[in-house]
């Protein structure tokens, strides 16, 4: 599923920005050419267009409820790919134990992957949410109920996912999402990104990066 590509997991609330760290990501010319990007959420938003699985699904989503292991597990192997690339940044999986324990039983949570987890406090969430409704207009219904519910909800079961994923072989880093996310939250996961690439033997192929995977992750964010 994944081939020879390292894995960077990014988790968070929902709003916390993971979508567009991940377009940043993809827009950047240092970072588009070594990775693919894959949201799980843009997936399931797109299967909402088949009426099967609009039939039983899109009411969950519109409330902001989390989708059965077993369905979310399933898409994501049916739906996911590298593309070849050297790294895959994974936008929203694993927001339950059953999940991360899929994800682990299925090779995604080994050694030689990285999972950011975002830590954000709820009025820096909805302020980004808000920010991504105007300009996105499938997303303007959204209700600050709803927001409010899948927030705690995240919460609550915070560290229990970080424990749980601590138990894998991925390297867990927790990140400050309550700072700017273009200036500093962007500059701290592309770090995280780079160091996973120079982990891999990709970078042998690439002349136009030259960093040591020695040096610690902000001493990458500070070459940025």
């Amino acid at each position: 599923m994944t081939k020879n590509s390292r894995l960077v997991h990014l988790i968070g609330p929902t709003g916390v920005g993971k979508n567009l760290i991940g377009k940043l990501l993809q827009d950047d010319q240092r970072f588009s050419y070594m990775l693919t990007v894959y949201s799980l959420g843009d997936t399931i938003h797109e299967r909402l267009g088949n009426p099967c699985f609009a039939g039983k699904f899109a009411d969950l989503v519109r409330k902001g409820e989390l989708l059965p292991d077993e369905e979310v597990c399933t898409l994501y192997e049916k739906t996911f790919s590298s593309d070849g690339k050297p790294v895959a940044v994974n936008n929203g999986f694993f927001r339950t134990t059953g999940q991360i324990s899929w994800g682990a039983d299925h090779g995604l949570l080994e050694t030689t992957s990285t999972t950011v987890v975002f830590d954000a406090v709820k009025s820096t969430c909805w302020v980004r949410a808000i920010a991504k409704a105007k300009n996105k207009p499938a997303a303007r219904h959204i209700r600050e109920d709803e927001f409010d519910r899948a927030f705690k909800r995240h919460q609550k079961s915070l560290d229990l996912l970080v424990r749980s994923l601590m138990k894998t072989g991925t390297r867990v880093v927790r990140i400050n999402a309550d700072r700017p996310i273009v200036t500093e939250v962007f500059l701290d996961v592309a770090a995280h990104v780079k160091v996973a690439f120079d982990k891999g033997d990709a970078h042998k192929h690439a002349a136009s990066i030259h960093c040591q995977p020695s040096i610690p992750a902000t001493a990458y964010a500070a070459r940025l």
